[in-house]
C-alpha cells in the first residue's frame, strides 16, 4: 500500500510538472513571438528575426537545461506522462475527439463484425477432432461433380490405401408418425463408418455397428440433439424406444451432440445406409442418388497422394464396368474447403469492402489531425527550442492517435456487436451462420490489432509533419509549409474519393445485376403460384399405382375448389434445388459410350402441370390422362432440347430413350418415348442459369421408373388469397389420409427470389458500406476545404479588398474542391475498371466495364463533392476584409 501511494504521488508530480511545462512553453511562446514580430517590422529576415529574439529572451538557456533534465524520466514514466497529456488534449477538443472517435468506430466496428463471421467460417477449423485430415469425395463425370453410386462407394472403401476410414451419407426426408400426427422431417442415411470417420460419439447410447448397416438388419436410428429436446423432451430413457419413419419402426440407439452438423445439412434422424442397399436401383452403378463420402487420411498421407490413389481405383472400375464408369473419376478435396466454397466469395468481397471503409476512416482522421496540429506548430517550435527532440514530439503526437484508436476500437466493439446481428439477419436466408459467429477472444485480438494499426495509419503522417524540423516558427511567416500541408491533405482526400468510387461502382453494378435478373422470365408464370412437398409413406403406399391414385385424387379435389384455378403434381420442381439428370438417346443414332452421351433434365408431371405452371406450348399437344401404362410412352421436350439434341429437326413423332448410363441407353428393355409436343424453355436453378434441356414425361406412365416416387411437389395456381388456398390444401389432404404430412407452403416467387438471395444480400451490404464511405469522403472534403478557407483568410481578404466579388471567391473555393473531386473520380474509375473484372462472375447482363454504371457513380460522387464544397465556399464569401487583413 505504501509503495502504491508512493507511485501515485510520483505520477501526480509528473502530471503537475507537465502542467507547469505547458504554462512555461505558452509564456515563452508569447514573449518570443512578440520579439520576432518586432524584428520583422524592423526589416529583418525570418531566420535573423528568430535568432535575435532567442538571444534577447533572457533565461532561455536555463529553461532549456531544466527541460532537457526532465527528458531523463524513465520510459514507463514518460509513457504515463504522454498518455495523460494526450487525454488532456483530447478533452480540450471535444468536437474533434467525438468526430474522430465515431469515424474510427464505424470503420473498426464494420471490420470487427465482418471478421467475427469470417473467422467462424473461413478461419476456424471444422468442429471435428483432427479436422485437417478430413477430405470430401464425390464422383466426377466429364469434369462435373456428382454424387456416388453405392457400389462405387463400397469399392472405394475396400480398395483405397490412404484412408484410415471412409464413410458415406445420403440426405433425405422421412415421414414421422408420432402422437397421432404425421410430420415431414429431414434426415440422412449414413454408413456405419461415417461417425467414426468424423470421430463423433453420441452423448447418449452408441454408434451404428457394421451389423446395423446390412440389408435385413434390425432397423436402428440415431437422433440429433434438437430432435431429442423438441420431440422426446430430452428423456434420458429414450434408448430402445421406437420411432416410426415411413411406416417402419426403428429402435433409437443414440443421441448425437448438440453441436453436431455435417456441412449445411440439417438432419433430425440418421438411419443405416446399407439397410436398403439390396434393391436393384441401389446396386446400379449408373444410379447416383445423392450419396457423398468422407475420408480421414492416414498419418503422413497427403491430399495429392489420395487423389492419385483414388484416380487409380476409378480407372480400375472404368475398365471393369465400361458401360457405367468409363467417364467417371473421383473428386478428392479438403472437407474444410468444400464447407466454405459457396460462401467464401461472398465474405471475401465484404471483407474488401469494410477494409476500404476503414482506410477511408483512417484517411479522414489523418486529415483532421493534420488540420488540428497545424495550429500547434508554434507550440512545437518552442518545445524544440527548449530541447525537445524530434522523436519526443513524434511520440507525443502518435500517443494521441493511439488514444483515439483505443476509444474508437472500444466504441467499435459495441457497433460490431449490433452490426453482426444485423449481418446475420440479412444473410440468414442464404447462410445458416447465426449460432457460429460471436465476439470471442480471437475477435477481440483482431479489434485490438486493427485499432493499433489504424492509429499508426492515420497518426504517422501528422506526427511526422508536426515533429519535422521545418515545422518551426518560420512557418508563421512563410506559406511554403502550408502549401505542403494542403498537398498532403489533398492527396488523402483524393484517396478517399477513389476508394468511395470503387465501393459505389461495385454496389451499383450489383444493383443493376439483381434488377436485371428479376426481369428475366423463368419460362413460366410464377405469379399467384404456390407450392409444397407431400411425401407418402411407402409402408402405406408401397406400389406406384397407389401413389398415383392418391395424387390424382388430390389434384381432382383441388381443381374443383373455388379460388383455385388449377393444381398439378411434379417430381422434381424448378427452383426447388432438385434436378434429375438423365442420359438421352435419339432413335437412329448410334449407341453412345459412357463418355459421350447427351443429357437432359427429366420431370415427371401430371397432365395439368404445363397449364398450371403457365409454360407455353409451342408445338404439338399436351400430356393427358390417356397417357398411361396402357398406351405408348410419350414425352414433351423443350425448345433447347430440339436445338441441341434433335438438330432442329421436326421433333413430333420422333422417339427418344432415357437412361441413367450408357448401359441403360443400350438396353433393349428400355422403352422409347414418342415426342408429342414442344414447350418453351424453362429455368431450373437460377435466373442467371442458361435454359436447360428438359423432357417431361407423364407420372402415370411407369415404364421409365426405377422405383416408386413417394415425394412429389404440388403446385397450385390461386385466384385470391393464398391463406384460403393453403387451408383448402390442408383440408383436401386430411380428407384423403390424415396421416400424410404437408411441408411448408411456399410461393413460387419466393423460390425464384431465393435463387438470387446471395447477390441481393451482398448488394444491400455493399450499398451500406458504399454510402458510409461516401459520407466519410464528403466529410473529408468538407474538413479540408474548411481548413483551407481558414488558412487563406488573409489571402481572401486581400482579394476582396482589391475588388473581387463574393461570387468570385465562392467559385475559387468550389473550383479547388471540384479539382480534388474530379481527380479522385478519375483515379477511382481506373480502379473500378480493374476491380469489377473480378466481379464479372457475379454480373448478369452487365459488363465489368459498364459505362452507365461508371457515369452514374461518378456523377453521384461529383454531386456529393460539390455539396461538401458549398458550406466552406459560403463561409469564404462572408470574410470581412478588415478583419482578414489583421488575421495574422
Amino acid at each position: 500500500m505504501r509503495l502504491t501511494r508512493a507511485w501515485l504521488a510520483r505520477f501526480a508530480g509528473l502530471f503537475h510538472q507537465e502542467q507547469r511545462d505547458r504554462e512555461l512553453v505558452a509564456e515563452l511562446e508569447t514573449h518570443l513571438q512578440m520579439h520576432v514580430d518586432d524584428n520583422l517590422r524592423a526589416g529583418m529576415g525570418p531566420e535573423e528575426a528568430r535568432r535575435r529574439a532567442l538571444i534577447k529572451l533572457g533565461g532561455l538557456e536555463q529553461t532549456k537545461e531544466q527541460y532537457r533534465d526532465r527528458r531523463g524520466f524513465h520510459g514507463f514514466e514518460m509513457l504515463v506522462q504522454d498518455v495523460w497529456f494526450g487525454l488532456r488534449m483530447l478533452r480540450k477538443n471535444p468536437g474533434f475527439t467525438a468526430v474522430a472517435v465515431v469515424t474510427l468506430a464505424l470503420g473498426i466496428g464494420a471490420n470487427t463484425a465482418i471478421f467475427s463471421v469470417v473467422n467462424a467460417f473461413l478461419l476456424q477449423p471444422l468442429p471435428y477432432p483432427q479436422a485437417e485430415r478430413l477430405v470430401f469425395l464425390n464422383q466426377q463425370y466429364r469434369g462435373e461433380s456428382e454424387s456416388i453410386s453405392y457400389p462405387n462407394y463400397l469399392d472405394w472403401q475396400a480398395q483405397n490405401t490412404v484412408f484410415e476410414r471412409m464413410g458415406a451419407i445420403q440426405p433425405g426426408n422421412f415421414v414421422l408418425a408420432m402422437g397421432g400426427e404425421a410430420h415431414l422431417i429431414s434426415g440422412s442415411r449414413i454408413s456405419e463408418a461415417f461417425l467414426p470417420t468424423l470421430k463423433v460419439d453420441p452423448i447418449l447410447g452408441r454408434r451404428m455397428l457394421l451389423t446395423d448397416d446390412q440389408p435385413g438388419s434390425i432397423p436402428v436410428a440415431l437422433i440429433n440433439y434438437s430432435f431429442w429436446l423438441e420431440h422426446l423432451e430430452a428423456n434420458s430413457k429414450v434408448l430402445g424406444t421406437q420411432l416410426t419413419l415411413d411406416g417402419t419402426s426403428y429402435t433409437i440407439i443414440g443421441v448425437l451432440p448438440a453441436n453436431f452438423k455435417f456441412l449445411d445439412e440439417k438432419s433430425d434422424v440418421f438411419l443405416p445406409l446399407g439397410l436398403t442397399a439390396n434393391t436393384p436401383e441401389s446396386l446400379d452403378r449408373g444410379k447416383r442418388d445423392g450419396i457423398v463420402a468422407i475420408g480421414r487420411l492416414k498419418p503422413g498421407a497427403t491430399l495429392e497422394r489420395a487423389r492419385l490413389d483414388m484416380s487409380v481405383i476409378a480407372a480400375r472400375l472404368a475398365k471393369a464396368y465400361p458401360m457405367t464408369n468409363t467417364a467417371d473419376n473421383c473428386g478428392v478435396n479438403w472437407l474444410g474447403e468444400v464447407a466454405v466454397q459457396d460462401i467464401r466469395p461472398f465474405f471475401l468481397i465484404l471483407s474488401a469492402a469494410v477494409i476500404a471503409v476503414l482506410l477511408i476512416a483512417c484517411v479522414n482522421v489523418a486529415n483532421l489531425l493534420l488540420a488540428k496540429n497545424a495550429s500547434r506548430q508554434s507550440e512545437m517550435a518552442i518545445r524544440v527550442s527548449l530541447g525537445a527532440t524530434r522523436a519526443r514530439l513524434f511520440r507525443q503526437v502518435l500517443t494521441e492517435s493511439i488514444l483515439l484508436a483505443a476509444f474508437g476500437g472500444t466504441l467499435g466493439l459495441l457497433i460490431a456487436s449490433a452490426g453482426m446481428r444485423l449481418l446475420l439477419h440479412a444473410v440468414s436466408d442464404v447462410f445458416a451462420i447465426a449460432p457460429m459467429a460471436r465476439i470471442d477472444r480471437v475477435t477481440l485480438a483482431f479489434t485490438l490489432a486493427v485499432s493499433f494499426l489504424s492509429s499508426i495509419g492515420f497518426g504517422v503522417a501528422p506526427a511526422l509533419r508536426i515533429s519535422s524540423p521545418n515545422g518551426s516558427l518560420k512557418e508563421r511567416t512563410q506559406t511554403a509549409n502550408r502549401l505542403g500541408l494542403r498537398r498532403i491533405s489533398s492527396l488523402l482526400a483524393i484517396s478517399q474519393l477513389a476508394l468511395s468510387l470503387l465501393l459505389l461502382a461495385a454496389s451499383v453494378l450489383l444493383i443493376r445485376r439483381v434488377a436485371g435478373l428479376m426481369r428475366v422470365s423463368p419460362g413460366f408464370n410464377s405469379h399467384n403460384l404456390i407450392t409444397t412437398t407431400i411425401q407418402l409413406p411407402l409402408s402405406t403406399y408401397p406400389r406406384q399405382q397407389q401413389l398415383d391414385e392418391y395424387f390424382d385424387t388430390l389434384v381432382r379435389n383441388l381443381n374443383g375448389l373455388p379460388g383455385i384455378s388449377s393444381a398439378a403434381v411434379a417430381a422434381p420442381l424448378p427452383f426447388s434445388g432438385c434436378c434429375w439428370d438423365y442420359g438421352v438417346l435419339r432413335e437412329g443414332d448410334p449407341v453412345p459410350t459412357a463418355a459421350d452421351y447427351a443429357h437432359a433434365s427429366i420431370y415427371y408431371v401430371s397432365p395439368e402441370f404445363i397449364s398450371a405452371m403457365g409454360i407455353p406450348l409451342i408445338q404439338g399437344r399436351n400430356i393427358n390422362y390417356s397417357d398411361n401404362d396402357k398406351s405408348l410412352p410419350v414425352a414433351l421436350v423443350s425448345e433447347r432440347f430440339v436445338k441441341t439434341q434433335m438438330k432442329n429437326d421436326d421433333p413430333l413423332g420422333k422417339r427418344i430413350r432415357l437412361g441413367l448410363s450408357a448401359k441403360d441407353l443400350a438396353s433393349a428393355s428400355n422403352p422409347w418415348f414418342t415426342v408429342v409436343g414442344v414447350v418453351s424453355d424453362m429455368k431450373q436453378h437460377g435466373l442467371d442459369d442458361p435454359a436447360g434441356t428438359e423432357v417431361f414425361v407423364p407420372l402415370n406412365q411407369h415404364q421409365r421408373y426405377h422405383k416408386p416416387i413417394p415425394s412429389r411437389w404440388v403446385v397450385i395456381r390461386i385466384q385470391n388469397s393464398p391463406t384460403v388456398a393453403i387451408k383448402q390444401l390442408r383440408h383436401a389432404v386430411m380428407q384423403i389420409d390424415k396421416d400424410v404430412p404437408i411441408d411448408t407452403v411456399v410461393p413460387m416467387e419466393q423460390l425464384i427470389s431465393a435463387s438470387v438471395a446471395e447477390r441481393r444480400d451482398l448488394m444491400f451490404l455493399l450499398i451500406t458500406f458504399g454510402l458510409l464511405a461516401l459520407s466519410l469522403a464528403a466529410i473529408g472534403i468538407y474538413g479540408l476545404l474548411a481548413y483551407t478557407v481558414k488558412q487563406r483568410t488573409n489571402e481572401i481578404g486581400i482579394r476582396v479588398a482589391l475588388g473581387a466579388q463574393r461570387s468570385d471567391v465562392m467559385t475559387m473555393v468550389i473550383a479547388d474542391g471540384l479539382k480534388l473531386t474530379l481527380t479522385g473520380v478519375l483515379i477511382g474509375i481506373f480502379g473500378a475498371l480493374a476491380l469489377t473484372r473480378f466481379l464479372s462472375h457475379l454480373l448478369y447482363g452487365v459488363g465489368p466495364t459498364d459505362p452507365l454504371t461508371l457515369v452514374i457513380v461518378s456523377l453521384a460522387l461529383i454531386a456529393v463533392g460539390l455539396l461538401a464544397c458549398y458550406v466552406p465556399a459560403l463561409r469564404a464569401t462572408r470574410v470581412d476584409p478588415i478583419v482578414a487583413l489583421r488575421y495574422e
